[in-house]
C-alpha cells in the first residue's frame, strides 16, 4: 500500500469509530498483524497507538512505509477529541501538533479541543454594533447590509442591520428549511451539520448582505441572506443537501429555478439528506409540496433509527459533529466536576503559597478525589477532562519555588516531578507547582518521571 492508501484507511477508521488491525513489517523482518485500540497522534512518517499486547494496552508507534495493509474492523473505537481536531482542520499527517497555551508555554496537549466549540458562536450587541459602525463591504444594490449576531440553526439568526443599528432581527431564511439542532430528534445530526455549514460560511466576516420579504410564522422576518462574499446562503444549504426547498414560499419563476437547480446538485451527488435511501427516492414529492412552510424529514424514513447509522458512517463530516458534540456535553460535566474538586482541594491554598504544609494538604485531596472520581467514571476520557482541568485551575495560582517541576498526571502516577534542566521533558514541562529540592516534592506526594 501506498503512503496515501494507508492514510486514507486510518481517515475511514477514525471516522467510522472502528478499530484497525495492521500488517506489519518491524525493523527485523519479523511480520505481525497488532490490533490497534486506539490511535494517539498521527504524523507525516509514523503513527503512535495504544495496542494489545500480552493482554496490556501499550503504546506503539508504526512507520507507514512498514504497513502492508490496514484492515478496518467491526470493533467500536472513540476517537479522542485532538485527533478529530487533526482531521477536520487537515493537519492529520503533518508535523503540526495541537496545543494549548499556558503561564509559561504550551502545552502538549489540548484540553478542550472540541469542533463545534471552536465555530463562531454568537456575538454581543454591542459587538455588533461596533462592526457596523466600521462596516466595509461594498454597497449592494437592492441589498442591506447587516452583522450576524446568532446561528440559531441552519435556517434561523440573529441579524443587526446597517439602517436600523438599534434593534436586531430574528430572521428566517427565506424560501429554505433545514433540519431542527434538537437533541431529542433522530435527525438533529443534519440539524448540526446544517448550522456549522452556515457558521462556516461566516467564519471570515460576521457582516452579511440580506433582501427582507416580509414576516413569517412566530413574527421572524423572512429574508435573502448572502455572506461577505455574495455567497447565497439559501443555494449552498440547498447545494449541500443541509435543507431542502419550501416551494410554497417561492413566486419567482428565475427563484424556483435556481432552487431547483441547487437541489438537484445535491440529488445528483448524494449529499446531506439525500444520501438517505428513503429521502432520495422521494425527490420529487419532497420538493415539489407547495402547502407546506416546513418539512418534515422523519415523516419520510420508516426504519429511522438505522437510516441516521448508517449516514453516520459513511458522512465523514457528520461522524466529526456527532463525536464533538457528544464530546461537548460530556467535557462541559467533566469540567464541572473538575472545579468541585479544585474548589475542595484548594479551600486553604491562598494564590502563591510556597508552605510545603499547605501544598502537601492540597496535593493529598487531590489524590483522594481523583480516586473516587476513577472508581466511579463511566470512562478513561472523564478522568482526563477533570484532570486537565483542574491542573488549568491549579496554573493559575502560581504555587511553590524552585527549579523542580511538579506535574499533574494522567497517568497510573498522578503526580510527577522533573528534575533535570538538561532532560528534554524538562524542558518542556510547564509545571502547576515547584519545589526547591526533590525531597520537598517527595513529601507533597510527587514521584520522579521516567522521562
Amino acid at each position: 500500500m501506498t503512503v496515501e492508501e494507508i492514510q486514507s484507511q486510518i481517515k475511514k477508521a477514525i471516522l467510522s469509530g472502528r478499530k484497525m488491525t495492521f500488517h506489519y513489517t518491524g525493523k527485523n523482518g519479523n511480520k505481525s498483524f497488532p490490533a490497534i485500540e486506539a490511535i494517539t497522534s498521527t504524523w507525516s512518517t509514523l503513527i503512535r497507538t495504544r495496542v494489545i499486547v500480552d493482554g496490556k494496552n501499550s503504546p506503539r508507534s508504526f512507520r507507514y512505509d512498514r504497513i502492508g495493509s490496514v484492515v478496518i474492523t467491526e470493533e467500536e473505537s472513540q476517537p479522542s477529541d485532538l485527533i478529530l481536531e487533526k482531521l477536520k482542520d487537515g493537519t492529520l499527517f503533518t508535523e503540526e501538533d495541537k496545543g494549548i497555551t499556558r503561564r509559561g508555554g504550551v502545552k502538549s496537549y489540548g484540553s478542550t479541543l472540541d469542533y463545534v466549540s471552536k465555530t463562531r458562536q454568537a456575538i454581543s450587541k454591542d459587538e455588533a454594533q461596533s462592526l457596523i459602525n466600521n462596516i466595509d463591504i461594498p454597497i449592494k444594490e437592492g441589498w442591506s447590509r447587516g452583522v450576524i449576531l446568532n446561528i440559531q440553526d441552519g435556517d434561523t439568526y440573529e441579524i443587526l442591520l446597517e439602517n436600523d443599528s438599534i434593534s436586531s432581527y430574528k430572521t428566517r431564511l427565506f424560501g429554505v428549511d433545514a433540519p431542527e439542532c434538537r437533541e431529542d430528534s433522530l435527525d438533529h445530526i443534519l440539524g448540526l451539520e446544517a448550522k456549522v455549514f452556515v457558521e462556516d460560511m461566516f467564519a471570515e466576516s460576521r457582516y452579511c448582505y440580506v433582501n427582507e420579504r416580509g414576516r413569517g410564522a412566530y413574527i421572524r422576518h423572512l429574508m435573502d441572506v448572502r455572506n461577505s462574499e455574495d455567497r447565497d446562503v439559501a443555494i449552498s444549504l440547498l447545494e449541500n443537501g443541509l435543507g431542502v426547498p419550501m416551494m410554497g414560499y417561492v413566486e419567482e419563476p428565475s427563484i424556483k429555478t435556481q432552487y431547483e437547480d441547487a437541489t438537484r446538485a445535491a440529488y445528483d451527488n448524494r449529499l446531506g439528506v439525500w444520501a438517505i435511501d428513503d429521502i432520495y427516492q422521494r425527490y420529487n414529492n419532497i420538493i415539489s409540496d407547495t402547502n407546506r412552510t416546513e418539512i418534515d424529514i422523519l415523516s419520510h424514513i420508516p426504519e429511522k433509527q438505522s437510516a441516521f447509522t448508517k449516514y453516520l458512517k459513511q458522512t465523514p463530516r457528520a461522524n466529526i459533529i456527532r463525536a464533538a458534540i457528544e464530546r461537548k456535553r460530556d467535557n462541559i460535566n467533566n469540567k464541572e466536576k473538575g472545579k468541585e474538586i479544585f474548589d475542595f482541594m484548594t479551600s486553604d491554598v491562598p494564590p502563591k503559597t510556597k508552605d510545603l504544609e499547605v501544598l502537601k494538604k492540597m496535593c493529598d485531596r487531590y489524590l483522594e478525589e481523583i480516586a473516587k472520581v476513577e472508581e466511579l467514571a463511566s470512562s478513561k476520557q472523564v478522568v482526563t477532562d477533570c484532570i486537565l482541568h483542574i491542573e488549568d485551575l491549579v496554573d493559575e495560582l502560581e504555587l511553590g519555588e524552585g527549579e523542580v517541576k511538579g506535574n499533574f498526571s494522567k497517568g497510573k502516577r498522578k503526580l510527577l516531578y522533573h528534575d533535570n534542566p538538561e532532560s528534554r521533558w524538562y524542558q518542556l514541562c510547564i509545571p502547576e507547582i515547584r519545589f526547591k529540592t526533590v525531597e520537598d516534592a517527595n513529601n507533597c506526594g510527587f514521584r520522579k518521571t521516567s522521562g
